[in-house]
């Protein structure tokens, strides 16, 4: 799904796992999608959990873009 969004124009994808950085291809993955000209976060959420939803979706809004 992010390269889809990033091949798109997509001008920010955020990665999200629950091991976030340390997920086994999540660096390679970034720097790909960096490399497309791609803004990337990589962020550790377990999106089970409400407040884990919540708190990723602030640093999204916070960082934008909108």
């Amino acid at each position: 799904m992010a390269r889809w969004l990033a091949g798109r124009g997509a001008p920010r994808v955020v990665l999200t796992s629950r091991s976030g950085v340390a997920a086994p291809g999540a660096a390679g993955l970034a720097a790909e999608l960096a490399a497309a000209g791609t803004t990337v976060g990589v962020v550790a959420a377990d999106t089970a959990r409400r407040a884990d939803v919540a708190g990723l979706l602030g640093w999204i809004a916070a960082g934008g873009p909108r």
